[in-house]
């Protein structure tokens, strides 16, 4: 949930890709944040993506990276 992870994120120094909290469940109609791509110091976001594809009940996250 939302609570934990947040805990979790700010216990591990990580930060989420998804800058503006969209949501990704249910595909059909989004309405919560339920997917995350957590990142790090050293790394670098460069794009991130959440295309409209149905294939699942979750959608899609696409982040590109950069490492230094």
């Amino acid at each position: 949930g939302e609570n934990e992870i947040y805990l979790f994120m700010k216990a591990a120094g990580l930060k989420s890709a998804n800058t503006e909290g969209l949501p990704t469940y249910p595909s059909r109609a989004p309405r919560k944040e339920l997917d995350w791509v957590l990142y790090q110091e050293g790394i670098k976001i460069t794009g991130f993506q959440i295309p409209d594809v149905r294939h699942s009940d979750h959608l899609p996250l696409i982040c590109d990276f950069e490492v230094y």
